[in-house]
């Protein structure tokens, strides 16, 4: 990792470019990881299992077609916005002035909120006094000229406030809109004479019908968007694969993914960035392809996801994917910087311990045995069951610490050796490259390595506990790691065993290594072995910075000369160093939404430009060469403000040169705000400050609300932002107020006081 930045991290999981030269095998691959899902259960959003659309509006609020209405979900909050009718809710679109129409059974319309911030929904049916004529709008579509809602038997456009009709001569079964011009697909079983057919277009008030070159007839269009690079459009059915619109003609492309799509049904397909797609699918989850067409990756029950029905998939800002399905809402991280593997269903079991490299395999100690990615699967080596604890690669072998004794590894073959006892660690010789150190209960074996055999030369015994770890200095002598908080030295010239004095009890002290130095990390900061005196004293891990000793971190892992990572002392924060300009800089921002995991060992593969991360949690994956934007897509979002006196809602307005006026009654509010971020993991984090009343602003906070009670009559201007998943501060919301002085303390009623009490004293 040369000359490392802070470096956001774009993985093109869904490459897919539409042509004619697919390679016709498909390959499914574990390598790439699994996203990180959320699922969203109808119990949690208060609605019907049965999703059908997506959109997300300007201001980032994601809105849902659902079985029982349109689902609005700022991040926070869900809502549940009804039809006139009551009815279910099939399509969602957003026409050029940002305003969501709707259309579902028997009903069509937009959604409007009012200043409250209260969405409801507006009907376009007024005009229509027999609803059922409607049908089931199954498709809400916006063009630059007018809005249509597209259902079985009718084509409704609303334009300039007024509502038109063309009737179908034909059933209606999908409508797509691609480069703001509308396609209709019908009914191909059954053809009456000058019926509408097949795929239409529809321009000028006009259907017209397109030629297919197919010998077969094109039974369903379930996506048609426009091909990349081209002019082209492809057109997607359930069963019968992809097919490609090139000059008002329909042919057919042999692409890798077909065989799947016929077996599982397609139903949508997105696209996600340059040059990439995904397919959802009815009984086959969402389906994520490479750019030949194969198929590397599926989401489904396996990965995480609550159904694998999917009826609508939607990408949204952050190239995350979210999945309208028969039970309930999806969203995959499919575009986030770290991806993960469980132990559920990949066959990588236990946790992780140890990671190695041995001729482009990837091997992976864990306390349920030893595994190795191959073929794009996790495999178990056979022979070895127990505990991996630790290894350490020699040339084409792999030697394994395991609870029955040293193994060594060639190719997937395991041997055990000679040495049959339980061994929690081992390290080589970096004068001697055939000497094998390896910790024991009690003592440490002094290994020679012999034709990829193992002799044992010496023994360090009378020791006290189990040797969890073990450096080799540069002089070849030997540091031992003993818990809880015991350190020992021993001379390889000498043979002599010193345990290193400590001036204070430790709970722990943990050996890392950085370059040549050997440092000790602990609860009460880092130290370094004195040889003169025997002792330990504060190591400066940043020798510019004089307080660095103070750190309490717990292991050390180097990627690069100019760079390295940390974690905290409860193995969890993982943090990035790095040089630049002369100058360390570090950041937590890739891995704040994963700081949480536990963290036992990391392996930086270079070649690959990623790095491994495992522990009890399982095992991580990261890229660190391509782009990913961490920043916060929406600004922080005043949702609600509501009067705690008497329950009621107070307009929410966001002009810097407004100021609501407050009666004195509406002296007690509580401000509900949130930021449109959704992540599958991590957390948003708020603070808040109201000018005119605080004296700071707070610290940040999960809580999405803040009350004020009993604020006396002034100026005031409500603040407050939202951190994202990733750390980065999105812009905030401000509103201004004003609480009115009550009637009783003006100018003018203490006026008439004074009257009255003169004309009182007059009287008496």
């Amino acid at each position: 990792m040369t000359n490392l930045k802070i470096q956001y991290y774009i993985t093109a999981l869904l490459i897919f470019i539409i042509s004619t030269t697919f390679l016709s095998a498909q390959n499914f691959s574990i390598s790439k990881g699994l996203p990180f899902i959320r699922n969203y259960s109808a119990e949690e959003y208060n609605g019907h299992e049965q999703n059908f659309d997506i959109v997300q509006n300007q201001d980032g609020i994601m809105y849902f077609a659902n079985f029982a209405g349109v689902l609005e979900f700022d991040g926070t909050i869900w809502n549940k916005i009804p039809t006139s009718s009551g009815m279910r809710v099939l399509s969602l679109a957003i026409d050029k002035q940002g305003t969501i129409i709707v259309g579902g059974l028997y009903d069509f319309g937009y959604l409007k909120q009012n200043t409250q911030g209260t969405t409801s929904f507006v009907s376009l049916t007024d005009s229509i006094e027999n609803k059922e004529e409607i049908g089931e709008i199954f498709k809400a579509a916006c063009l630059t000229d007018a809005n249509y809602f597209i259902s079985e038997k009718k084509l409704f456009i609303s334009k300039n406030e007024k509502l038109s009709v063309i009737d179908f001569q034909n059933d209606a079964l999908s409508a797509f809109v691609v480069n703001n011009e509308l396609y209709i697909f019908f009914d191909v079983t059954t053809k009456k004479q000058g019926s509408h057919y097949g795929l239409n277009i529809f321009s000028n008030g006009k259907l017209t019908k397109i030629s297919s070159q197919q010998s077969e007839k094109i039974l369903d269009v379930k996506s048609m968007f426009q091909i990349r690079g081209s002019k082209n459009i492809a057109v997607a059915t359930s069963k019968q694969g992809i097919y490609r619109l090139q000059e008002e003609s329909i042919t057919s492309l042999n692409i890798a993914a077909n065989d799947y799509i016929k077996q599982h049904s397609l139903s949508c397909i997105v696209s996600a960035s340059n040059r990439s797609y995904g397919i959802g699918t009815i009984n086959g989850g969402f389906v994520l392809l490479d750019s030949i067409g194969n198929i590397f990756q599926v989401l489904d029950k396996n990965s995480g996801l609550q159904d694998e029905s999917i009826n609508a998939a939607f990408i949204d800002k952050k190239n995350s994917v979210w999945l309208a399905t028969n039970n309930g809402i999806s969203k995959a991280e499919i575009n986030w910087p770290i991806s993960y593997y469980n132990n559920k269903n990949t066959g990588l079991e236990g946790k992780i311990l140890d990671i190695e490299k041995v001729n482009n395999t990837m091997f992976f100690a864990t306390d349920k045995g030893l595994y190795y990615l191959r073929n794009n699967s996790f495999n178990r080596i056979k022979g070895i069951n127990s505990a991996c604890w630790s290894m350490v690669k020699d040339g084409n072998n792999l030697w394994v610490a395991t609870t029955l004794g040293i193994y060594k590894v060639n190719n997937t073959i395991a041997t055990l050796s000679n040495v049959k006892e339980f061994t929690f660690c081992l390290n080589k010789s970096e004068r001697n490259r055939n000497t094998l150190f390896a910790g024991h209960n009690g003592k440490v074996s002094i290994i020679n390595i012999n034709s990829g055999n193992l002799e044992t030369t010496n023994i360090i015994d009378e020791l006290d506990g189990d040797v969890q770890n073990i450096a080799v200095q540069g002089n070849g002598d030997i540091l031992l790691e003993i818990p809880p908080g015991k350190v020992y030295l021993y001379s390889v010239e000498t043979n002599k065993l010193t345990e290193i004095k400590t001036e204070n009890e430790f709970i722990s002290l943990h050996i890392n290594k950085k370059g040549d130095d050997i440092f000790f990390s602990s609860e009460k900061g880092l130290y370094a072995y004195d040889n003169k005196a025997n002792k330990i004293i504060p190591y400066k891990i940043f020798p510019s910075d004089t307080s660095s000793h103070k750190l309490w971190i717990h292991d050390y892992f180097t990627l690069s000369d100019s760079s390295f990572m940390v974690t905290d002392g409860e193995q969890k924060n993982l943090t990035l160093y790095y040089q630049s300009k002369n100058k360390l800089n570090y950041t937590q921002t890739p891995y704040l939404p994963i700081a949480d995991f536990s963290i036992h060992t990391l392996y930086n593969n270079a070649d690959d430009h990623v790095f491994w991360v495992g522990g009890k949690d399982g095992l991580l994956k990261s890229n660190y060469s391509t782009i990913f934007n961490y920043k916060a897509e929406y600004k922080t979002l005043i949702r609600k403000i509501t009067n705690l006196n008497n329950d009621s809602l107070i307009g929410v307005e966001e002009k810097d040169k407004i100021t609501k006026q407050l009666s004195y009654t509406e002296n007690s509010l509580r401000f509900d705000f949130s930021l449109p971020a959704f992540p599958a993991k991590g957390k948003i984090l708020y603070r808040f400050f109201l000018k005119g009343f605080d004296k700071d602003t707070s610290a940040w906070t999960i809580l999405t609300y803040k009350d004020y009670t009993n604020l006396p009559d002034r100026d005031y201007v409500f603040m407050v932002e939202a951190k994202n998943e990733f750390g980065e501060i999105a812009n905030q919301s401000v509103f201004k107020f004003k609480v009115l002085t009550p009637v009783y303390r003006t100018w003018w009623a203490i006026a008439i006081y004074v009257i009255l009490v003169l004309a009182l004293g007059r009287v008496i």
